[in-house]
């Protein structure tokens, strides 16, 4: 690693994608977040540094990753073998010692150049499908040097770049991950600012401005000319409903955005939380019904927007 060249926090790099994005795409996922959404798919993203987690269904128990652990931070209970957060140091003797799988380690410093050799692999998939790279997190404003590198180099590979964003950001480091950006994947979670300040982390300076700061950043992106799609996702209890939607589209009109993809709840990273020792707040939590979904997809076509489903 070449330690004058910009790193960023990276958790994984997911090739041969169809969402997120036109065509087939390759994802970059940065750790680190500003928001605490308590329905999040990847808990693994939310904070900023290194984590380790341990699969409960792939973990036999046998104690291999307690022998080697340096740091005595691994320990035998009646639910399976459970990691001090606070003891470990992440340097990954257990998840080389188990032959089961079942330790996984979150977040590693990357390099631009590390980054890019993955990232310019599927160049022949991406000119047939019109795809390309797409910066995901976590929050990725919170490394803006490290993406205004990778964008500028997609860019000198001719790749199309997507950035997916919550929007919660100052205009310098917004700017920064859009400047070579082509298309911006904006989550509008909720445009209610009480409800907003809910999911935020941070102090309540933070809390009070921060959904003027994201529909400040739409203005301007969209001022500007940059293409930008608003990805809502359908919470039960807290956005699923006509009036929800409708404020969207409204936003939407106002800013001249074309296009609304809609996310219904799913379940899918259920159980990366227990893998963390985290507590998962919609484990009980039901699928958005279909027909709901549909409404919702009729609602904002009939304001003149076009809408998907799944992104």
């Amino acid at each position: 690693m070449n330690k004058n060249e910009t790193t960023g926090m990276v958790f994984n790099i997911e090739r041969y994608r169809i969402h997120d994005g036109t065509g087939i795409r390759t994802a970059l996922f940065l750790k680190g977040c500003n928001l605490v959404c308590p329905w999040c798919c990847n808990p693994e993203s939310q904070h900023g540094t290194g984590e380790v987690a341990i699969h409960k269904n792939l973990c036999r128990e046998c104690g291999s990753c307690i022998g080697v652990c340096p740091q005595k931070a691994i320990s035998p209970s009646v639910r399976g073998n459970v990691i001090d957060r606070q003891a470990c140091i992440l340097c990954g003797a257990c998840k080389e010692k188990c032959t089961y799988g079942a330790i996984e380690i979150y977040g590693e410093q990357k390099t631009v150049s590390e980054v890019m050799e993955p990232l310019t692999k599927d160049m022949a998939f991406f000119m047939r499908s019109q795809g390309g790279v797409t910066v995901s997190g976590g929050e990725p404003t919170l490394q803006a040097d490290f993406v205004n590198a990778v964008m500028r180099e997609c860019k000198n590979e001719c790749l199309y770049t997507a950035l997916e964003t919550c929007g919660l950001a100052t205009w310098e480091n917004m700017w920064k991950c859009c400047e070579y950006c082509d298309e911006i994947l904006f989550d509008i979670k909720t445009l209610i600012p009480q409800q907003f300040a809910e999911i935020v982390a941070g102090g309540i300076d933070m809390k009070a401005n921060a959904l003027e700061m994201v529909k400040n950043n739409v203005r301007e992106l969209c001022r500007l000319g940059k293409k930008v799609v608003f990805r809502c996702v359908i919470i039960p209890g807290f956005n699923d409903n006509a009036e929800h939607i409708a404020r969207v589209v409204a936003f939407a009109k106002e800013n001249g955005v074309k296009q609304i993809d809609l996310l219904p709840f799913h379940q899918y990273g259920k159980h990366k939380y227990a893998s963390l020792g985290m507590d998962y707040r919609y484990r009980d939590e039901q699928a958005i019904k279909d027909e709901e979904v549909e409404g919702f997809v009729r609602q904002i076509e009939e304001n003149g927007i076009l809408c998907t489903i799944g992104g």
